[in-house]
């Protein structure tokens, strides 16, 4: 008896020796010791599914295209195939933007890491024909194991409103801004006012309202008239813009065509000239036209008036709005699409193209609640995706959340999914999962600083594939508490925690595979990091946590 005892002991000994031997080889300071894992809200487990059971949903937003795109949760068992029917016919799933890349990333993948694809595009579908879909998860010798949940819907016939109806003689070449806007104005609830295919309507900023659906299905471009888009000291205005007075509801931006801010020049092969604010005025259009009539209207620096150009498309005090649907946004002066204090956003098979115009971000999400970002590609100048909590000096005190980022492709960029660096009013259940980072700066990255303050919690980052993650910052994750800021503090104090980091495979990183980096009085803490691994990457560097742990990461 007493000799089993010795034995358990030494076993305990090397167990608990191995595990302090991952977290130690990855730490240079802090209290690390091995936490309780239940304190971690595996926030995208709760979310993905209730009883192990399969759950289909529609986007109804997608109907008025006469498509439909269904969407799912994977389950627990990542052997499964799912297979959509719709009135009891199998559904052969439509490519978007984001599919063939990541059959790419899961070729690659090894074995024990696994991309699931999960939604499904159903096209050509009959206005106001009746359907019911339904999904069915086969496991690997083809037996159906799951059945979900049965949808019954029926796209309706709608309205459309062409546009260039209502052109004068040679507008349609120089400034269609009145008819476009004329149309949405007299637009009902439920109808479609489309920019047809093969058509390029020049616009100046226009305005949407509720009920509405803007189909692009040719190209809708920005005039690079500056004083048609500057409001006064503050932001100038964007090419589609929500109200500031009245909360926007039940809108949605589709088409297969493209939506153009004109902000920068391109080159002979149609890439952006790399532009920042010293050298816009040779390098802008739109963003050269708008900094310069700003620094000489206003009297401000050249740095204020950089910060001032306009974003391609602004929504704001919006409720269910809907963009994507083979749309591509490009060529913003600043950012593509800002969404602020709004509810309920999704975005499905969408091109963002800003790479390497200016440090424009893809898509904002500011003190907004319900995001979904599915089947998109991003390719951007800076963060391709942002969460902000916001500042201390804003007025709006809303908290950020309640978002997926769920089988997308990111190309070149800063962050491809950045939390902050405004934390202020908190960021909160975030799940970025099954996609592929190619050539990217950051694939999940937390920024702030102790003034701002805040909490960023319950995030889960897993099942991804990052190829040569050699850009800016070039980590797997980083949570970076230095951010630069320099007015007043929030008394809010940051803290991150529950973060889990799990089943993410790299080939190359050029800096360190993890960094987390505190500063005080911040609290980092209940952060897991487990199934890792990477060809070729620099030792982690992470300091300043507590009762976190990291395991099974592999070189």
């Amino acid at each position: 008896m007493k000799s089993r005892k010795v034995v358990l002991g030494v076993m305990l000994f090397i167990l608990f020796g191995t595990i302090i031997y991952w977290v130690r080889r990855t730490s240079d300071e802090g209290s690390i010791t091995k936490m309780d894992t239940d304190t971690i809200q595996q926030f995208g487990d709760q979310l993905n599914r209730k009883n192990n059971k399969l759950r289909l949903q529609l986007l109804k937003n997608d109907l008025s295209n006469q498509q439909a795109t269904f969407y799912w949760y994977k389950l627990t068992n990542k052997n499964l195939n799912y297979q959509l029917e719709i009135n009891g016919k199998k559904v052969v799933a439509q490519s978007s933007f984001a599919t063939a890349s990541l059959k790419i990333g899961q070729a690659k993948m090894e074995q024990n890491q696994h991309l699931v694809i999960q939604s499904a595009i159903a096209k050509d579908l009959m206005p106001d024909k009746e359907y019911a879909a339904q999904l069915i998860a086969k496991n690997q010798t083809g037996k159906v194991v799951y059945k979900s949940n049965t949808i019954n819907f029926s796209p309706k016939h709608s309205r459309i409103i062409n546009v260039f109806n209502y052109t004068t003689a040679g507008s349609q070449y120089k400034d269609m801004t009145n008819a476009v806007q004329h149309a949405i104005n007299i637009a009902k609830s439920g109808d479609v006012v489309e920019i047809p295919a093969g058509k390029i309507c020049f616009v100046g900023p226009i305005k949407l309202k509720s009920g509405l659906t803007l189909l692009v299905n040719g190209t809708l471009k920005a005039r690079i008239s500056a004083k048609e888009f500057i409001s006064g000291k503050k932001k100038s205005l964007a090419l589609i813009n929500s109200s500031a007075k009245q909360r926007l509801k039940n809108v949605s931006i589709i088409g297969t065509g493209i939506i153009d801010g004109s902000g920068w020049r391109t080159d002979f092969q149609g890439n952006y000239l790399k532009a920042t604010a010293s050298n816009c005025s040779k390098m802008g259009l739109l963003a050269g036209n708008e900094i310069q009539l700003i620094e000489k209207r206003f009297n401000l620096s050249n740095k204020k008036a950089y910060n001032l150009r306009s974003n391609l498309i602004n929504i704001q005090h919006a409720d269910n709005f809907y963009l994507g649907s083979g749309l591509t946004l490009r060529n913003s002066a600043d950012h593509l699409l800002v969404i602020t204090n709004s509810t309920n956003v999704v975005i499905n098979n969408a091109d963002f193209e800003s790479y390497n115009a200016n440090n424009g971000d893809g898509l904002d999400f500011v003190q907004s609640q319900g995001l979904r970002v599915m089947n998109s590609v991003f390719n951007t100048g800076d963060d391709s995706i942002d969460f902000s909590g916001g500042f201390p000096k804003d007025k709006r005190q809303g908290t950020t959340g309640n978002a997926v980022i769920i089988n997308n492709y990111f190309k070149h960029r800063h962050g491809a999914v950045a939390l902050g660096s405004g934390t202020t009013n908190g960021i909160s259940n975030i799940l970025v999962s099954d996609n592929v980072f190619q050539n990217s700066g950051v694939g999940l990255k937390i920024k702030s600083n102790p003034k701002i303050g805040g909490e960023v919690e319950n995030i889960t980052f897993r099942d991804s594939w990052l190829n040569d993650n050699n850009g800016e910052g070039g980590n797997a994750a980083a949570i970076m508490l230095n951010y630069p800021y320099l007015q007043n503090g929030s008394q809010r104090k940051l803290t991150i925690k529950n973060v889990t980091i799990s089943n993410i495979t790299c080939t190359t990183t050029n800096g360190p595979l993890f960094e987390i980096k505190n500063q005080k009085p911040a609290v980092i803490k209940n952060i897991l990091i487990k199934d890792i691994a990477s060809q070729k990457s620099p030792k982690s560097k992470i300091s300043g946590l507590t009762d976190s742990l990291i395991i099974n990461e592999k070189f």
